[in-house]
């Protein structure tokens, strides 16, 4: 039914390290992610566009180093580990292709998101250096340089979320490139009035009719699918209205109220499903993230969601944005999830 509401490889392998050896690459990989503003360097914007879908992944390693499955696993778990909060297994990129540096085509070469890397035994240690823009507008290319393929698998494994994030901030900002050059503009100012906060509505969203006032509700219908973006504030009182619990019994009583198909149906939070709670700091606001399921009572619907809460400190009032997916004919949930998650880094 549907309404309004509507590998490359993955698997884990964990090695020891003595705690002398694993103390000194973690002191390495500290020092140089932090200098990855030093390391970063933008050529000339090429003329060719970029190619390839959102999240997918070009790796550039020497076959024989690949060869070695301690490195090529590694690499695979960086990419390709599961994204919590799903309801399916989906990892956080898609490994396309790997190929060997003497086998790289130009098609290739023009990848929006690229990984390398080098074994060089002149090397006295591991290093990461960033580029952009290269060989085709957007592009992201990460090149990790080791001595050894042990060491770039133990580098690239302690050193997973720095490099990986790389990548999701190179998407994320493609995204919020593309919706600040086209949004719909008498959403975005209804959103900010009754928010206060000045997050950008892409064009194709709908608004619709809630029972509290308190909640704003957008709609973008597609084929078998709909993606919905709801707000609502409501007063702090105390430390556990920001655990997950708290925001969660909060924004299960707010969906309540909206109605679903059948008769006595109604949206809620799905209690089967995780409720993972992530601090992030987004252009200096502190925001706790939320990831979990929904689904309606007394009906066959549901899907996920990722909400953004927020407090006020001189009003003190609390506001969640919620973004959710239904998509039961769909493969990928991660798609269309992540794309709205991205608004909340349109707010200045």
């Amino acid at each position: 039914m549907y309404s309004v509401w509507g590998p490359f490889c993955h698997i884990s392998n964990q090695l020891k390290f003595i705690a002398m050896r694993h103390h000194t690459l973690q002191l390495l990989i500290t020092c140089s992610l932090l200098v990855l503003g030093g390391c970063r360097m933008t050529e000339t914007k090429p003329n060719k566009s970029a190619v390839g879908d959102p999240y997918d992944m070009f790796i550039i390693c020497d076959n024989d180093a690949w060869a070695d499955r301690n490195l090529s696993l590694t690499v695979c778990d960086l990419f390709e580990e599961d994204v919590p909060g799903m309801k399916r297994h989906e990892g956080y990129f898609n490994i396309v292709k790997q190929a060997d540096p003497d086998k790289v085509t130009e098609i290739d070469y023009k990848s929006s998101n690229i990984f390398r890397v080098s074994i060089d035994p002149t090397f006295t240690s591991p290093t990461t250096g960033v580029t952009t823009d290269v060989y085709g507008y957007p592009q992201t290319i990460v090149t990790v340089h080791a001595p050894s393929t042990a060491v770039a698998a133990e580098y690239i494994r302690l050193s997973a979320p720095e490099l990986r994030y790389i990548f999701e901030q190179a998407e994320r900002d493609r995204r919020v490139s593309e919706v600040r050059s086209s949004h719909d503009k008498t959403l975005s100012t209804e959103f900010e009035e009754h928010t206060g906060y000045n997050m950008l509505i892409p064009k194709g969203y709908q608004k619709a009719g809630t029972r509290d006032k308190e909640l704003l509700w957008y709609i973008l219908n597609g084929e078998k699918m709909a993606r919905y973006i709801f707000a609502f504030s409501y007063d702090y009182t105390s430390e556990w209205d920001l655990t997950a619990e708290g925001i969660t019994m909060q924004t299960d009583a707010m969906l309540t109220t909206i109605p679903g198909e059948a008769e006595h149906s109604f949206m809620k939070i799905d209690e089967r499903g995780p409720a993972i709670l992530t601090k992030r700091n987004i252009a200096g606001r502190l925001w706790y993230e939320v990831r979990g399921w929904w689904d309606v009572a007394n009906d066959y619907m549901g899907g996920i969601y990722a909400s953004y809460t927020t407090l006020d400190e001189a009003t003190q009032r609390l506001t969640t944005i919620l973004f959710g997916v239904y998509a039961p004919d769909e493969g990928s949930h991660l798609e269309y999830i992540r794309g709205m998650e991205h608004l909340i880094f349109t707010i200045k």
